[in-house]
């Protein structure tokens, strides 16, 4: 299964769970539509292992010295 034919029929479970209106469903759907408002980029996903526990992975990249956020 191709990564579009898996995200289309991701969708479409998701879509019948709403339309069945079982509460616990739709408590669990809501929370992972909270959790994960967008698709992940390629370089965010190095730092996912297949768990879903992130801060394991590669260091992510550091910037110079001085250039650092406050």
């Amino acid at each position: 299964m191709t990564a579009d034919g898996f995200e289309s029929l991701l969708a479409e479970l998701f879509g019948y769970q709403r339309f069945e209106e079982e509460p616990g469903l739709e408590k669990l759907i809501m929370d992972t539509a909270g959790r994960y408002p967008r698709q992940l980029g390629d370089e965010e996903l190095e730092f996912v292992n297949a768990a879903g526990d992130t801060g394991v992975g590669p260091e992510p990249p550091r910037l110079p010295e001085g250039l650092e956020d406050d």
